[in-house]
């Protein structure tokens, strides 16, 4: 299992500085090894999944293959693998995702999502990146419902919120709202995602905080 979705496919240079999926892997088993909510297992199946699907994946008559055992639905009557999908692809694929009721397999609409983020931001998602949203993507346990997640500055919150948001909403068919305690923050990520959100869906926006009174000066205890 090679370090970056975009190496892995070409076009996009690895990063000397960032973990392989392996060593990724080897610490999470190492700190969470008696954690029964986190499958080691199934995150290294569903990334390699996603490359696959990535790399791989093609469409042909409204269906495409992954693997034999996998069945993911496409949108034209020609045949490319996600990682030459277009703007107009993606969109088409989501419309048709949206009247079917069926479920879809979580590598399919990942895989979309980092192509949608390819295509809006110039990049593909890390694997450090891809392994914390499939964590928040992971089966929940008997009395677990979610995990709590440390993410430091500059290792890409905003992207890692961004994709989970679509798969999320695609995948199980719900409406998110996204809160954040930064205002500014709020405003700048709307408006950088736009493009993003707007290769899957076209009804996002944002709410801000709108002060009714400013304070000035010192203040009387």
């Amino acid at each position: 299992m090679g370090n970056l979705i975009g190496a892995v496919i070409g076009g996009q240079e690895e990063d000397d500085n960032s973990k392989s999926a392996e060593e990724l892997l080897r610490e999470l088993w190492d700190l969470n090894h008696n954690d029964e909510a986190i499958s080691i297992d199934w995150l290294a199946q569903m990334l390699g999944d996603v490359r696959e699907c990535i790399r791989r994946g093609e469409y042909s008559d409204w269906h495409f293959f992954l693997r034999p055992s996998v069945t993911l639905v496409g949108v034209h009557q020609r045949k490319h693998p996600i990682f030459k999908w277009t703007a107009e692809d993606i969109k088409s694929w989501a419309k048709h995702l949206r009247q079917q009721r069926q479920a879809r397999e979580l590598p399919e609409l990942l895989a979309v999502a980092c192509r949608a983020c390819m295509l809006a931001n110039g990049y593909y998602p890390r694997d450090a990146q891809l392994l914390s949203i499939l964590l928040m993507l992971s089966p929940s346990k008997a009395g677990r419902r979610g995990h709590l997640q440390q993410i430091a500055t500059g290792e890409g919150k905003t992207a890692i919120v961004a994709l989970f948001v679509v798969v999320k909403a695609l995948r199980d068919r719900v409406k998110i709202d996204v809160v954040t305690s930064s205002d500014v923050l709020a405003r700048r990520d709307a408006e950088s995602l736009k493009a993003f959100y707007g290769h899957v869906w076209t009804n996002s926006g944002r709410l801000h905080r709108r002060p009714h009174f400013s304070l000035q000066g010192m203040l009387r205890c």
